[in-house]
């Protein structure tokens, strides 16, 4: 390498002397410094064939995040991530790759990740709560929040702590009556209920004339519940549930086309929303073959999604096939528990008067909550 002297001083002693630097033309010749990579998968459009990539590595990405100039008006991953191609000098291929879904990987799997870490930091900041832009939090204290943003991602409710009395053993199998369960509970104590009747109107309507035979053994045997009886389960949930709270109602169509709000009367919940459970598999019927349950929704006043549901990506019909048979009426454990983490948070009870499989338990563990329920049958 061609070199020159240039003049430098020892601090020690304070005398000058000469060293060798790299000559002015060996600079332009130089590599540029190589930034740390990570691989990522992309998919060739035209042969639809996999391959690696190389892409800016997680810190990289974050510390050009941090050395970005901000627009007033804040921006949003897309916007993050054109400054960014630009400011790492990606290629056009690092640009414009994506993965088998058609979404952009540098995009989507490089850049969102680290905008949405430095947001959990608290070194970004989205005033307007989600689907609008994000800023750094000295440009974030400037901005006015939208006021009509009507849900959010977090849950402001706070749940008081529940004492049990000593026979009722939580995240266990009670074998009890649900009504016994509920009269022990202290008032307005737990955020969400779930409830999944055995309904006698349904074997009276349907009649197939197999009652106590067959498929149809195991649910006769239940203890059915009069809709008197279920009304009665329902205003002791409304008792228990504290404002604001979940009651998850599983209902099947005849109900839901005959009316059950009665059921409710003398309460303080409403209906919120519905949502279908596709089972994924054929059931009887002497027309059209079932093939789908309804959750009710109910919530106790105040009614409010805001600062309560905290959770945006449970569809209206939602797929699931049920692992096991263990119950005549065993429910979707995947559904409940996404059910679970949207009305609640971790350390709070959920409970289930009536649990049947106790597969509401299953749900509750999955999500670091609490269980409290029974069954005639344990």
């Amino acid at each position: 390498m061609k070199t020159v002297l240039k003049t430098a001083i020892n601090p020690d002693t304070g005398t000058e002397y000469q060293i060798e630097m790299p000559a002015p033309q060996m600079l332009f010749k130089m590599p540029a410094p190589q930034i740390a990579t990570v691989l990522k998968t992309a998919i060739n459009p035209d042969t639809e064939t996999e391959y690696q990539i190389e892409m800016p590595a997680p810190e990289v990405v974050r510390q050009a995040i941090l050395k970005l100039e901000w627009p007033p008006e804040g921006m949003g991953v897309k916007a993050t991530k054109e400054r960014l191609a630009e400011k790492l000098g990606l290629s056009e291929e690092q640009k414009n790759a994506v993965n088998k879904a058609g979404v952009n990987v540098f995009c989507y799997s490089v850049v969102a990740p680290q905008v949405r870490y430095l947001l959990h930091k608290g070194i970004l900041k989205q005033p307007g709560g989600p689907r609008t832009p994000y800023f750094p939090v000295e440009l974030a204290a400037l901005q006015t929040p939208l006021k009509n943003n009507v849900f959010s991602t977090e849950r402001v409710v706070q749940v008081p702590p529940l004492v049990l009395p000593d026979f009722l053993k939580p995240n266990t199998r009670l074998k009890m009556d649900g009504l016994e369960l509920l009269s022990h509970l202290p008032k307005e104590s737990v955020p969400v209920a779930f409830l999944d009747p055995q309904y006698r109107g349904v074997l009276d309507k349907m009649n197939y004339g197999n009652e106590g035979k067959n498929r149809e053994k195991r649910r006769c045997a239940l203890v059915q519940m009069s809709e008197e009886l279920i009304s009665e389960f329902i205003r002791g949930i409304d008792n228990v549930l504290i404002p604001s709270g979940h009651l998850f109602l599983w209902v099947d169509k005849f109900h839901l086309c005959q009316g059950f709000k009665t059921w409710f009367d003398g309460t303080q919940l409403d209906i919120v929303d519905l949502i279908v459970w596709h089972k994924d598999r054929f059931g009887m019927g002497y027309r059209s073959r079932r093939v789908s349950e309804y959750c009710v929704v109910l919530q106790k006043h105040p009614k409010r999604a805001k600062g309560v549901w905290q959770l945006h990506n449970i569809r209206d019909v939602w797929i699931e096939r049920t692992k096991t048979k263990a119950h005549p009426h065993q429910k979707p454990i995947g559904f409940q528990t996404e059910l679970i983490a949207a009305v609640s948070n971790e350390g709070d009870y959920v409970i289930d008067p009536a649990a049947g499989s106790f597969s509401v338990m299953a749900a509750a563990h999955a999500r670091n909550r609490n269980f409290i329920g029974c069954d005639l049958e344990g």
